[in-house]
């Protein structure tokens, strides 16, 4: 039987030294946009294949430290920081970043985590459970409709957005499990989809996902050692794609999608450096995988020789 392929890394990890809770956010195939709660600097870096390597100047945002801040990016010149209760965009022009429109103050917000549903729709949830769809018109932000979904064990949230109105969701419950769910934004309101998926019953820190595709996300959740995996879901349930690759000494991942097949990772290791590296799921030998993200269904059949 072929073998059942997972994640790798890919080229070099950089080191950068003295920094804790990092967030990441792919602004390209290549480039990413880095900040961290300590030196509060946002920077655009750019991967090569091989190595990494800073595009242009940082600005300082982040100047009290920050609960853990989020960033996502709405385009390739544009990104959506959570830091301190205020949602604000920042946007990279040629070799410095500006600050667009006006922030948006959330009371209470700790530990946010952030999803894109389009260049001018975001999703937001925070340590209290509020889980709120948000609109940019190019100036100021606004709640899109009246409703915000209150979620219960929404401890150190993580979320990312299938397509423009369904989330898949990983918390850390009060009995330190994490569990995957997906919900959908039919406006004004969120529904439940399928069912949920524990996914982890001995984990404590905060997780982190990413969309690879309208079906498929990357999780990475820490314990005493970070697991990074694929998992499916087909609308009702939740599956794990490939094996899971264990990540020594790190906690706090971020991720987010270069591609389908590579996120960008940044997690805090024991010795207070973050390490920034790009792994790849290769699904290439899965027997028995015609539903496979990597596979269009009915094109492709796999075989297994006898």
């Amino acid at each position: 039987m072929a073998t059942i392929k997972g994640w790798a890394q890919t080229g070099n990890s950089l080191t950068i030294p003295g920094l804790h809770n990092p967030a990441v956010a792919a602004m390209s195939a290549t480039d990413i946009a880095y900040i961290d709660d300590v030196n509060g600097q946002l920077v655009k870096r750019r991967f090569n294949g091989s190595n990494w390597s800073q595009v242009g100047s940082g600005l300082t945002v982040i100047t009290s430290g920050s609960d853990n801040p989020a960033l996502v990016a709405l385009s390739s010149t544009d990104v959506v920081l959570a830091a301190n209760g205020v949602i604000q965009i920042y946007r990279f022009s040629s070799s410095t970043w500006a600050t667009v429109g006006s922030a948006f103050s959330i009371i209470g917000m700790t530990y946010p985590a952030l999803a894109v549903f389009s260049s001018t729709d975001i999703a937001y949830l925070d340590n209290n459970g509020q889980l709120g769809r948000l609109r940019f018109n190019g100036s100021t932000w606004s709640l899109v409709g009246d409703n915000v979904l209150p979620l219960t064990d929404s401890t150190y949230p993580a979320i990312t957005a299938l397509n423009s109105n369904d989330l898949v969701i990983c918390t850390t419950t009060g009995t330190n499990t994490n569990q995957l769910r997906a919900v959908r934004y039919n406006e004004p309101l969120w529904a439940t989809l399928g069912n949920p998926l524990t996914v982890m019953t001995t984990g404590y820190d905060y997780p982190a996902l990413t969309t690879l595709n309208s079906t498929n996300v990357a999780l990475a959740v820490s314990s005493t050692d970070i697991l990074l995996r694929d998992f499916q879901f087909d609308g009702t349930n939740f599956s794990q794609q490939g094996n899971a690759l264990t990540v020594d000494s790190a906690f706090a991942p971020k991720l987010s999608a270069l591609s389908s097949t590579d996120v960008a990772f940044c997690a805090t290791t024991n010795s207070a450096t973050d390490q920034l590296r790009v792994y790849r799921f290769d699904g290439s030998n899965m027997p028995g995988t015609e539903k496979f993200w990597r596979v269009p269904p009915r094109k492709r059949a796999w075989r297994v020789k006898k």
